[in-house]
């Protein structure tokens, strides 16, 4: 359930803002990625995500300190109001996954991600506005010549000048890999009755990389109007919270078609699972569930 949600889910990193997108997706999806290196990591994210601010934006000094005054007031919020949901959230998904998943399981747990990214876009939104009101001109440039290098790179990172073929066959090892990164090692039989299931699916990294450039298209646009505080800062939260809207017609039926093959993959594949891959994956949930009660106790 969650390797396969990180593939399929929304949460690509359109968006510029590292202290909005990190913080919303990195925190939001902490228990997609944990293991020992999380809770230093989380204990130094508030220096990191300066760091990746002053990358896009060529922060001044003033600037770089009122980030990391929000930065550390953002992470206080999160560790002391976020995390013990996520405690209880993944608690509930591991007595599900426990029982068998069932289409209803995966679906709450795909909902389950989008409110949290909710929650956290919510408590960001007013201190992006703020932020985001302070700069200049030529940081919106840097910003933006920054945005073009990274696009450059993740055309390379997602192989989108390969054959289809190419494209095709990444996906599936890169699908498989993540799912085994939970399950440990599948075995020649259970890939062959699970990758037929992925065969088919439509290429997603055109249309990702195409809704990624739109996103950075209407965010640079929405700068133009930092100036106007209140209606800033509406907008600015309209965009955070509706990252759905203004999608074209032909990659949201892709997206929906990608959802509703992804859940039916994902129930296939725990009725698969052996008795020892299933303790891995439980063991795995231990982990992070461990994980985020030593940072909640740390705060």
């Amino acid at each position: 359930m969650f390797a396969a949600q990180r593939e399929t889910g929304r949460f690509d990193a359109s968006c510029p803002l590292t202290y909005l997108r990190c913080l919303v997706i990195a925190l939001s999806l902490l228990a997609l990625n944990a293991c020992s290196v999380v809770e230093v990591a989380y204990n130094q994210a508030d220096v990191i995500a300066a760091f990746q601010l002053d990358q896009y934006f060529d922060l001044s000094e003033a600037q770089a300190d009122d980030a990391d005054r929000r930065l550390k007031a953002i992470f206080a919020w999160h560790r002391h109001e976020q995390l013990p949901d996520y405690a209880e959230f993944l608690t509930e998904a591991r007595a599900r996954f426990e029982r068998g998943l069932t289409t209803g399981d995966v679906e709450w747990f795909i909902d389950g991600l989008k409110t949290r990214y909710q929650a956290v876009a919510v408590r960001l939104s007013d201190d992006a506005a703020e932020f985001l009101a302070a700069l200049e001109d030529r940081q919106i440039a840097h910003l933006r010549a920054t945005l073009e290098a990274k696009n450059r790179e993740l055309r390379q990172e997602w192989y989108l000048d390969e054959p289809v073929e190419r494209q095709a066959s990444r996906q599936i090892e890169r699908i498989l890999g993540r799912v085994e990164d939970w399950t440990g090692a599948l075995t020649d039989t259970q890939r062959r009755q699970v990758e037929p299931l992925w065969a088919g699916l439509p290429l997603t990294g055109r249309q990702r990389y195409d809704e990624r450039l739109r996103r950075q298209q209407e965010f640079l646009e929405l700068l133009q109007a930092r100036a106007d505080g209140p209606v800033f800062r509406s907008r600015l939260r309209d965009w955070l919270l509706a990252w759905e809207q203004g999608r074209a017609p032909e990659y949201q039926r892709t997206l929906d078609a990608l959802r509703n093959k992804s859940i039916a993959w994902i129930v296939r594949l725990d009725r698969l699972l052996t008795p020892r891959q299933r303790s891995h994956v439980a063991a795995r949930l231990d982990e992070i569930l461990g994980v985020i009660r030593a940072l909640t106790r740390i705060g």
